[in-house]
């Protein structure tokens, strides 16, 4: 199945806030679930290897997910005084605001792309990739090794008919399902999701788009090439990991100067070790 370009509704400048504010928390539920736990582990190793005292998160919607990367990097470094920035290109202060001196937001739109000028950081980024077609993608990736900072970029969309693009058919229902637990919802949000159902419908389709727009490994690999081929010293890597058994499948794409590789890679055997040593052992049959 070949990769599609066109854009979803709520990308569109046009779609009505309530909309895409509806769609992006509808999301955060879903991320709530654990399905990054595994990238947020990856985010805290970086972030600890390379010394960093800011995270951005690019593209960060409704960005509910940010406490848990707070409380894991402060389970692997409880002496860290890391703040994380949320951004995205339609900020919303209702979304953003925090009570936490840890968590701030940048009030601007931001574009991917420009923000590896504007800070010094870590930059992350969730269920974001599919969004930019190649030349962009490409874009923020030299941008990145040109400016010499270090990103850790994850995202669930596969293009997959079965496991990925059939299953949207549940969106409508599940949205049905968690509106009501919505941090601000309002009477608006009960008739368009309820009455004059727009909002599932809109979940439906960007849910069907994004997959369709999603890379395969080997896609995103061809343009790695081009930047490795570019920034010789700075390293970058494309990897994938399951879940639910191989149902559901995670990208993973990491880059970050050579000086710092040996350094994640220590820490990364290290988390794992720990894990495998922690697992239950299998009782011996008789």
């Amino acid at each position: 199945m070949k990769r599609i370009k066109t854009k979803e509704i709520h990308e569109n400048a046009r779609c009505p806030e309530l909309f895409r504010d509806s769609l992006t928390e509808f999301l955060s539920i879903i991320w709530t679930m654990g399905i990054y736990r595994q990238a947020i582990e990856k985010i805290s190793l970086i972030a600890k290897a390379t010394g960093v005292r800011h995270i951005v998160d690019l593209c960060s919607g409704a960005g509910d997910y940010i406490p848990s990367m707070l409380k894991q990097i402060k389970s692997d470094d409880p002496n860290s005084s890391i703040v994380i920035y949320k951004t995205d290109l339609y900020p919303n202060k209702k979304f953003f605001a925090s009570d936490d001196p840890q968590i701030e937001y940048f009030r601007e739109p931001l574009k991917a792309d420009c923000a590896f000028s504007k800070f010094d950081a870590l930059f992350c980024m969730f269920s974001a990739l599919h969004h930019f077609d190649e030349p962009d993608l490409l874009k923020i990736f030299c941008r990145a090794a040109r400016n010499g900072k270090c990103f850790a970029f994850f995202d669930i969309s596969q293009r997959r008919l079965f496991t990925d693009i059939i299953p949207n058919i549940f969106l409508p229902g599940m949205l049905w399902l968690s509106a009501p637990f919505f941090k601000h919802f309002t009477w608006k949000h009960f008739v368009f999701i309820y009455l004059v159902p727009a909002i599932p419908l809109i979940v439906f389709v960007d849910g069907v788009l994004s997959r369709m727009r999603a890379y395969r490994q080997g896609e995103l690999e061809a343009l790695l090439k081009r930047v490795r081929k570019r920034y010789p010293d700075f390293q970058v890597t494309v990897t994938e990991y399951q879940m639910l058994g191989g149902v559901q499948k995670i990208t993973e794409i990491t880059g970050y100067p050579r000086e710092y590789a040996e350094k994640v890679d220590e820490l990364v055997r290290l988390k794992k070790a720990e894990a495998e040593k922690s697992a239950p052992s299998e009782t011996p049959r008789r």
